[in-house]
C-alpha cells in the first residue's frame, strides 16, 4: 500500500492498453492505498514491480490465472467494461481519488468508453 498523503483515500485502476511506457504508473502507486488491476492490466502491473491489491475480470485478456488473493471474476457477457467495473469497485471500498493508468490505447471503442467512464466517475 502507498504511504498516504491526505485523507483522501486515492486509488490505482491498472487496465490493459498496450504502453510504450509504463514508468510513469510507478509514480501514481506512490500517490495511493489501493490498487486494483482490470483484467490484462495484472501484467502491466507486474511489469512494474507492483503487487495488486484487487484484480477483477472476465479473463479474457489474462485468464483467470491471477496470482492476486483479492479476486473478482465477471461473467463474459454483461453491460459494462471490466475497467467500469474496476471503478465501481473502488468506489464500493470508498476510494474517492482514483488514477486510471494503461487504459487509453488499444480499441478506439475502449478508449471512447474510458471517456464516458470518467465522466460517470466523477459524477460520483
Amino acid at each position: 500500500m502507498g504511504e498516504k498523503r491526505n485523507s483522501v483515500r486515492a486509488c490505482l485502476i491498472i487496465g490493459a492498453a498496450p504502453c510504450t511506457s509504463t514508468d510513469y504508473i510507478n509514480e501514481f502507486k506512490l500517490k495511493t492505498d489501493c490498487v486494483i488491476c482490470a483484467d490484462g492490466g495484472e501484467s502491466i502491473a507486474k511489469s512494474c514491480g507492483i503487487t495488486p491489491d484487487y484484480w477483477i475480470g472476465d479473463g479474457d485478456s489474462l485468464g483467470c490465472d491471477t496470482s492476486v488473493s483479492n479476486k473478482v471474476i465477471l461473467p463474459c457477457e454483461k453491460d459494462y467494461t471490466d475497467l467500469h467495473c474496476a471503478v465501481d469497485l473502488g468506489l464500493k471500498l470508498g476510494y474517492q481519488r482514483f488514477y486510471l493508468c494503461a487504459v487509453s490505447g488499444g480499441r478506439l471503442d475502449h478508449f471512447l468508453a474510458n471517456l464516458c467512464l470518467l465522466e460517470y466517475l466523477e459524477s460520483q
